[in-house]
């Protein structure tokens, strides 16, 4: 349960928003919302509430702040450089990417990139190069943190996989999630079109607005059972970038039957956050209803018992083709004697 005073912090700053937060902190307040600023990465909008005068401070809390804010951005810094190092052997090996939330949300969704803090890289490559792009990764000393469920899994059925090395891990990604929304969305659009952002002197690629807005909607409903409040500042965020085109974002979630996702996360980032934004997008949410299809499909991802069964089973009926349904229900019941010896 997050206390209004994390809530009234993550909202701070945009639009509309309440910029008086409230006085001082005790020292044992301001001890619980430092571990709320950890959990929901808000060290940045801490810090910048504080600068501007609107978070009072007692003796020593700045500097607390302040140092905690350089040890998030010191590791921001040090991800930016293996981002750049594994999208230019990405580049040089031939293999399309895409990245993902941290860096690429930080530089084109928030006015000043400190304020979004981020713990990982996150890349989305074809599937038909995901093989490829594991063995590319490997040549920086990336090792795959678990092995792939049965041969082929990956390029056809699987979200993606996890890379570790001494000092950072990426995530792989051949889908934004598991689940029914692995096979829903077309992921090869995703190659079509892109937007660049500068790191370390190198142009790394991006989804353009549309696709990182509904990206942005499906990680605050979809990932996690207990969103954090950055990921619901990252919708409101892509929902208020000045380059969105709202017609062709809700032409992307009717066609990849996501717009209760869009609905869902558009309604809760508003909610949570006590926004007073007046936008298209959210007068549509508030007066779109979910459907049954659409219920359905976020129940699947609801919960915190079972989840992946219950991804698992939904996606079932969406995978294309009669044959891949029955190797896809082969693949999850019963993975390969190799990975089951695996662990």
């Amino acid at each position: 349960m997050t206390s209004q005073s994390a809530r009234r912090l993550a909202a701070f700053g945009l639009r509309n928003g309440l910029e008086e937060l409230q006085p001082a902190f005790s020292s044992a307040e301001w001890a619980a919302l430092l571990h709320e600023v950890v959990s929901h990465r808000l060290s940045g909008l801490l810090l910048e509430a504080i600068d501007r005068g609107s978070q009072p401070v007692l003796d020593g809390q700045r500097d607390q702040a302040e140092a905690l804010h350089f040890d998030v951005m010191s590791r921001a810094v040090q991800l930016d450089g293996v981002l750049a190092g594994a999208a230019n052997r990405l580049r040089a090996a031939g293999i399309e990417y895409r990245a993902l939330k941290g860096s690429a949300h930080a530089h084109l969704l928030y006015p000043d990139p400190t304020l979004r803090p981020y713990v990982d890289v996150d890349l989305l490559v074809p599937g038909s190069q995901f093989a490829d792009a594991v063995s590319a990764l490997e040549t920086l000393s990336f090792v795959r943190a678990a092995r792939e469920l049965r041969p082929g899994y990956d390029r056809r059925f699987g979200k993606g996989a996890t890379l570790r090395r001494s000092d950072a891990a990426i995530d792989l990604h051949r889908t934004f999630v598991a689940g029914p929304y692995a096979f829903l969305v077309d992921y090869d659009a995703m190659f079509d079109r892109a937007t660049a952002f500068v790191v370390g002197g190198l142009d790394v690629q991006t989804l353009c607005a549309e696709e990182r807005l509904i990206h942005a909607a499906f990680h605050c409903v979809l990932s996690d059972a207990v969103p954090s409040l950055v990921a619901h500042r990252d919708v409101a965020q892509a929902v208020l970038t000045p380059d969105l085109d709202v017609d062709r974002a809700l032409g992307l979630a009717s066609r990849w039957r996501a717009t209760g996702v869009l609905v869902s996360a558009v309604r809760r980032a508003w909610s949570v956050l006590d926004l007073r934004e007046e936008h298209r997008l959210v007068d549509w949410a508030a007066t779109t209803p979910t459907g049954p299809g659409d219920r359905y499909l976020l129940w699947a991802y609801g919960g915190v018992r079972r989840r992946w069964a219950r991804q698992s089973i939904a996606a079932v009926p969406v995978v294309p083709g009669w044959r891949a349904k029955v190797e896809y229900a082969r693949a999850i019941s019963r993975p390969s004697h190799a990975d089951r010896a695996a662990g």
